[in-house]
């Protein structure tokens, strides 16, 4: 929850300075622009806000681009404002979450929790963050988030892999830092073992946690973040699960 506000409220302060040239400028989200992935991200402060607030217990498909042309006619600087005020108004009620509601169930987004879609909407604020960031070429402020998207991506793979339709076959052991994961193959399907030794996975991924988030979300030049990380042992294996894990 104290990432939320902080991502958020550090987004806007790096937007402050953007002016009328800026919204038009393409992102890694082709084809949506700069004001195209503020205005979703607008959309998803609302659609969160109201299940925070109880209002809406179970959600089907959203279509984004439906979300975003509400926000076309706009200037930049609206859209800018709307994530201000709507973000505001479902962050005083995430600071006044009960324990119940934080454990209430609900339907949406894949969610089972309230709070899983906490979770969610975190990795969602901080990823978009860094794609505006990235497009205006100014410095990204998604650094503090990182451990947490790191973790964030890590519990993702078994369900992205399943949903990717990758055969569940061998074992990837996964290093960042001093922090390890082994995502493997396990009674047809997959799982993440969260404490695994070094000498596990039939291959080896090693690198830093932007990196990480960066490929598994597939931002960034893939063979450019590959060159920088060290994949060892069976590197077939390794490919092959890297290639399947795209959390977005």
């Amino acid at each position: 929850m104290r990432l939320i506000v902080e991502q958020r409220a550090a987004l806007l302060s790096a937007l402050a300075p953007a002016g009328p040239a800026d919204w038009d400028r393409p992102t890694v989200c082709a084809p949506w622009t700069v004001k195209d992935v503020l205005a979703h991200m607008v959309e998803g402060e609302l659609n969160v806000g109201r299940i925070y607030r109880g209002e809406v217990k179970e959600q089907g498909y959203i279509d984004p681009e439906e979300g975003i042309a509400k926000w076309r006619a706009l200037p930049g600087e609206a859209v800018r404002a709307a994530l201000w005020q709507h973000g505001t108004a479902a962050q005083r009620v995430l600071d006044a979450m009960t324990e119940d509601v934080w454990r209430a169930p609900i339907k949406a987004y894949g969610c089972r929790e309230v709070r899983q879609l906490v979770r969610l909407h975190a990795f969602d604020v901080s990823v978009h963050g860094h794609d505006l960031t990235d497009a205006l070429g100014v410095e990204p402020v998604w650094g503090p988030a990182l451990p947490f998207l790191v973790e964030f991506v890590v519990r993702a793979a078994p369900p992205t892999l399943r949903r990717r339709g990758l055969e569940p076959e061998g074992s990837l052991l996964v290093s960042v830092g001093d922090r390890r994961w082994l995502i493997e193959a396990s009674e047809g399907g997959w799982r993440v073992d969260h404490s695994p030794s070094p000498e596990r996975g039939a291959a080896s991924f090693e690198t830093d946690e932007e990196s990480l988030v960066l490929l598994a979300t597939g931002r960034g030049e893939r063979e450019e973040l590959l060159r920088h990380a060290a994949i060892s042992r069976d590197g077939q294996i390794g490919q092959r699960i890297l290639e399947a894990w795209r959390v977005v």
